[in-house]
């Protein structure tokens, strides 16, 4: 470990701060003295996330976000960690279903947020499973999750705005395959329902300016269509689109 923790701070690892502002890595480096990266777990336009171990929680497995070191997304980074800490606040039991973030810090320009570790999205198990629907009976119990989820945060004065099944995430997307007599086939059968909301990139506090346009197409609101302003509704409405798909 030792061994890690100091390569980790050698000069090779500034040589790969920065490519395309993506944060050059390997597996078995350690950032921040503390994270020992695994492997890539996503990747976006904001930068990527990546699994690794946290040596000062027992080498715990986490998930941590490194945004690329460009100013607009350092700046979204910051919104979005304001609105995390807001959570961990009101929320410090874990309770609600929001993801909880652990902690932050600065890497070479690069802003890290580290949470903790889930599994798949709800689209991402859809898919694995040929996009065949859930029992409706683990529907009631994702939507009253999700519910739970988004009351909290108005009650907050925030708005999600981009509530989609990409950021609806199982704690556990254990399965098992089960006989669908209906469509005369096998299919997957997840064990545990329990989600969490994940990316607060976009929500928004009530006192904060509304952008013109919010949430991925297929989720967004008629207000927001049209042009007639938006609130928490807009999150409602979204809710429903996801329940339905």
């Amino acid at each position: 470990v030792c061994a890690l923790r100091n390569r980790a701070d050698s000069p090779g690892t500034k040589k790969r701060a920065a490519d395309s502002g993506h944060l050059k890595y390997r597996s078995g480096d350690i950032l921040d003295n503390r994270y020992e990266i695994i492997d890539t777990l996503g990747a976006g336009t904001f930068g990527k996330v990546v699994q690794c171990l946290d040596h000062d929680r027992d080498r715990r497995r986490i998930a941590l976000k490194i945004i690329k070191n460009l100013d607009k997304y350092r700046e979204a980074a910051k919104l979005e960690i304001s609105v995390l800490e807001m959570i961990k606040e009101k929320d410090p039991l874990n309770k609600r279903n929001c993801v909880q973030m652990l902690n932050w810090f600065n890497l070479y320009g690069h802003v890290c947020i580290s949470f903790e570790l889930l599994s798949l999205s709800t689209f991402d198990f859809l898919k694995s499973n040929n996009f065949l629907p859930f029992p409706i009976n683990q529907i009631r119990h994702m939507a009253s999750q999700i519910c739970h989820a988004v009351s909290f945060l108005h009650d907050n004065n925030l708005t999600h705005t981009d509530l989609k099944p990409e950021n609806i995430l199982f704690v556990n997307s254990d399965y098992s395959v089960v006989y669908n007599t209906e469509k005369k086939c096998k299919e997957r059968r997840i064990k545990d329902t329990t989600v969490r909301l994940v990316d607060f990139g976009s929500a928004t506090f009530d006192h904060e300016h509304h952008s013109a346009v919010i949430s991925t197409r297929h989720y967004r609101a008629p207000e927001v269509i049209l042009e007639l302003g938006w609130s928490h509704p807009c999150d409602v409405w979204s809710i429903g689109c996801n329940l339905f798909e």
